[in-house]
């Protein structure tokens, strides 16, 4: 990975980490969380034409492991996951529809939140959490997918982060 690519890919995980922090702030007492981070993440390799391999990812959700204070190396897993499922996954994605790739990725996010929850909040596990997060995620993700394809974001993404 070129080092200005690795640290443009830090800097905007920082900046939408921070951003995430913020929007769950408030979300909170809606009973909704949104993995912003996991979610551009996901982007990232999803859109990106070179492969991203196994240590990048460990780096990047351990570096969020340390930025948040949490359990350490929950998110290092999680991104070792998502980033094996995505590249093994990624010719899947060239022959299905694009509103279900808004649901897989909405699955994703449903899945990163439990696991989150069964680690970091045993004793205050919600499903009513995990479902509001569901559907408010997906109508995230199908929106924000349309405004993507309205203003071709995708071509600045990959201009800019290749």
């Amino acid at each position: 990975m070129n080092i200005v690519r690795f640290f443009k890919i830090l800097v905007t995980i920082i900046v939408i980490n921070l951003i995430e922090q913020n929007i769950n702030f408030y979300l909170d007492n809606f009973n909704i969380r949104v993995p912003l981070t996991f979610l551009a993440y996901s982007y990232f390799i999803f859109s990106s034409s070179k492969d991203y391999v196994p240590y990048q990812a460990f780096f990047f959700g351990l570096f969020l492991d340390f930025i948040n204070g949490s359990l350490l190396g929950l998110n290092a897993i999680s991104f070792l996951v998502v980033n094996y499922l995505l590249l093994n996954n990624r010719n899947l994605f060239k022959i299905i529809s694009h509103l279900q790739i808004c649901i897989f990725f909405g699955l994703y996010s449903f899945l990163y939140l439990g696991f989150n929850q069964i680690f970091l909040s045993i004793d205050s596990y919600s499903y009513i959490l995990l479902f509001n997060s569901l559907i408010f995620n997906f109508i995230v993700i199908v929106v924000s997918s349309w405004i993507g394809f309205y203003f071709k974001a995708n071509k600045y993404t990959k201009d800019f982060y290749n």
